[in-house]
């Protein structure tokens, strides 16, 4: 346990919890995290969804075995570990599960307090801007995403989400935790035994990479948001441009915990940064099979979009206009 403080979404957050997965940083902080004793109710919530449950300004989030957390006002989360000893700061439970839910859930309830767009996706640093992969869950976007990085040196943005903030002109995609979520044959095949692996929920084949070692991501323009999904047996790759309707519903899509959305946030904003965020970036459906075996082949028409030529190591750079 610490108070420091670190840099995460453009944020400061000061925390009593260390947080390998995010870049150490200096300045006055605009969200606190801390340790302190969380009622398992809200006095009067609005809506009880089991896991969670909200008055309208403060969300309850529990983890069972792990930890609560209460999220207030846009910048406070409390954290209370179950059966912990709050005044020796004990963490009994595995400290990777009790980050899970709060850099996860907890963040993410706290962004949209803040009235910013946290978006469901990995995302990667290409020649004109940021390319972000959505989808179901399972549909392979953390695997891309590590793909393109690992093997063809793609910056790594943001894997799991990433999040716009409602300021200026562009729609700039600000970075999340240094790491990277993926299940034991993603790692396998993609050769990442030499990364700091843990455990996903100290019990499942999933894994969390952390990347803290690394060279930090910086914000750029996002300038594409690309649905994945798989193809019918038989079928070829295609990539198709969304527009209209296709294309609001794949902007709606990508909104992370979309629950928390129409609970917290005046719902004419949200469908107003969505709207904005569909009319300024370029939408697509990319349809590829999800096989390892000629996963390069797979993904040709995606890498021809993002104008990937290979040897070039121009989109390692990071700039606010993304060019």
């Amino acid at each position: 346990m610490s108070n420091s403080c670190y840099s995460v979404y453009g944020a400061l957050v000061s925390s009593d919890i260390e947080l390998p997965e995010l870049d150490r940083a200096a300045g006055t902080p605009e969200i606190s995290i801390r340790m302190a004793a969380v009622a398992p109710r809200l006095d009067v919530p609005a809506v009880n969804a089991g896991w969670f449950e909200t008055d309208g300004r403060s969300v309850l989030i529990r983890a069972p075995g792990v930890a609560r957390y209460l999220v207030k006002n846009g910048n406070e989360i409390e954290v209370e570990i179950e059966n912990s000893d709050i005044d020796n700061q004990a963490m009994p439970v595995a400290a990777a599960d009790v980050r899970l839910f709060l850099l996860g859930s907890a963040l993410g309830a706290l962004l949209h307090q803040r009235a910013w767009l946290p978006l469901h996706v990995s995302a990667v640093k290409a020649r004109r801007g940021v390319w972000a992969f959505t989808g179901a869950s399972g549909a392979g976007k953390s695997t891309l995403a590590a793909w393109l990085h690992r093997n063809l040196g793609f910056m790594l943005i943001s894997d799991d989400v990433s999040v716009i903030r409602p300021h200026g002109a562009e729609h700039i995609v600000y970075p999340g935790p240094r790491k990277m979520k993926l299940w034991q044959d993603a790692v396998d095949y993609l050769g990442c035994g030499d990364l700091d692996l843990v455990r996903d929920l100290s019990q499942t084949e999933k894994y969390q990479l952390y990347l803290s070692g690394s060279a930090p991501a910086c914000s750029a323009r996002l300038h594409a948001l690309v649905l994945l999904e798989e193809c019918t047996d038989g079928a070829a790759p295609s990539l198709q441009r969304l527009t209209g309707g296709d294309a609001f519903s794949l902007c709606k899509q990508a909104v992370y915990r979309p629950e928390f959305a129409r609970l917290v946030r005046d719902p004419g904003e949200l469908m107003g940064q969505l709207a904005a965020l569909c009319r300024d970036v370029r939408m697509y459906r990319f349809s590829r099979r999800k096989s390892y075996a000629d996963f390069a082949e797979e993904h040709a028409l995606l890498l021809e979009a993002m104008e990937y030529e290979a040897g070039d190591t121009g989109n390692r750079s990071c700039g606010r206009d993304g060019a």
